[in-house]
């Protein structure tokens, strides 16, 4: 769906991506087969509160978790995320010894059966024991989170494990979601980029092969979103707000040479190479805060042993080691934000080489809905500044 008009979602909307092959013909580049906008993009699901800290610890056999504070809009039948709370020593083994064995994961996904208060009663009891964090004398510091994985809104792949769907936000699009669900989105993957291929023939026709792992089709892409324009240059170009973002399999939000944007009190959960991703490295003056990330990064082998995954020497792949929140620029305010369970880092402040500027733009805008057609409304950081 390539949308430039008024698209308004309320409670209960759903937007499902059918499960379709590409057609070579007409869509080689493969934008389709996702919800490509440019125009006005609002969804009002309620308020779901995202994540809360856990009140006691959570014990195998429990059927109910207490929480710090009652939660808005949780009900009967969402799903909660609890995360893997030990704390499972790293040890180098050599490659003579046996086999290595990824790490089993000990988070669980749960679902309400009824919520009293600050009581979450679930429908199965808990697996797993989820302590919390103590201190060198024993006495306890910490307790885990529990996090809400469902909204009122919902955008999905029919089928995961087939032709996937994404989203795409460009240009002059106005950006302001809240409450919605992004499910089995985002075709793109953490292995190396195979995307399609154009050749004209000697007769002049052309003929496009269809990309394996095609380059920029994420669950949800902000790509060089310059916003409407703003005489005032004061608030947000675009707001991203207590979405949640489930099974990715490379990264689940992404900023592209995009500014001035609101994503606040998200989850993440499921991600292949990061949650949150500033790709370009100029992306500056978002606000980034009050969002959970957990689960992320895939399994490999390696000289040590448990292996978390995802960590890999090529740095040209940046991105897809298993982050929770990966930035490579400045002027973002990124704070109050919680990873679990990731194989890499919960904050990747990734600074690139200067002198050389790979994968990355050393042009940033001098003010709200710059135009990226008329350098003169951009700064060129690459270059001495003068006086």
């Amino acid at each position: 769906v390539y949308h430039e008009g008024e698209l308004v979602l309320q409670n209960g909307a759903d937007i499902t991506i059918r499960n379709v092959p590409f057609d070579p013909a007409i869509d080689g580049a493969q934008y389709g087969t996702g919800l490509v906008v440019f125009g006005s993009w609002i969804a009002r699901g309620s308020w779901v509160t995202p994540f809360l800290r856990i009140a006691a610890e959570p014990k195998a056999g429990d059927t109910s978790i207490k929480l710090e504070v009652e939660p808005q809009g949780w009900k009967a039948g969402d799903r909660i995320v609890i995360p893997d709370t030990r704390q499972v020593p790293v040890v180098k083994q050599p490659a003579s010894t046996k086999p290595k064995v990824p790490l089993t994961w000990q988070l669980e996904e749960c679902v309400i059966a009824s919520v009293d208060g600050v009581f979450v009663h679930l429908t199965a009891p808990l697996a797993y024991d989820h302590k919390g964090a103590r201190d060198p004398s024993g006495a306890l510091r910490f307790l885990p989170h529990a996090m809400n994985i469902d909204r009122r809104i919902r955008v999905a792949s029919e089928d995961p494990n087939g032709y996937r769907g994404h989203v795409m936000v460009l240009e002059r699009s106005f950006l302001d979601v809240e409450g919605v669900e992004f499910d089995g989105l985002g075709r793109t993957t953490v292995q190396p980029l195979a995307s399609a291929k154009k050749v004209t023939n000697p007769d002049g026709t052309v003929t496009v092969t269809p990309g394996a792992n095609q380059v920029g089709r994420y669950m949800f892409h902000i790509h060089h979103l310059m916003g409407r324009p703003n005489p005032t240059n004061t608030g947000f170009q675009g707001r991203v707000v207590n979405c949640a973002f489930n099974h990715a399999l490379k990264w689940a939000l992404v900023k592209h040479d995009s500014h001035y944007i609101e994503t606040t009190y998200n989850t993440f959960y499921d991600f292949g190479g990061s949650a949150y991703q500033q790709e370009q490295g100029n992306e500056s003056e978002n606000f980034v805060c009050y969002n959970m990330a957990v689960k992320g990064g895939y399994s490999i082998m390696s000289e040590f042993q448990p292996t978390y995954g995802g960590v890999d020497t090529d740095f040209i792949r940046f991105g897809w080691e298993g982050s929770a929140f990966w930035i490579s620029s400045n002027n973002n305010i990124v704070n109050d934000n919680v990873a679990a369970n990731v194989a890499f880092a919960g904050l990747n402040y990734n600074q690139r080489q200067a002198a050389q500027f790979a994968h990355n733009s050393p042009m940033i805008p001098k003010f709200r809905g710059a135009d990226v057609t008329k350098p003169e409304e951009w700064i060129n950081y690459k270059k001495p500044i003068q006086g």
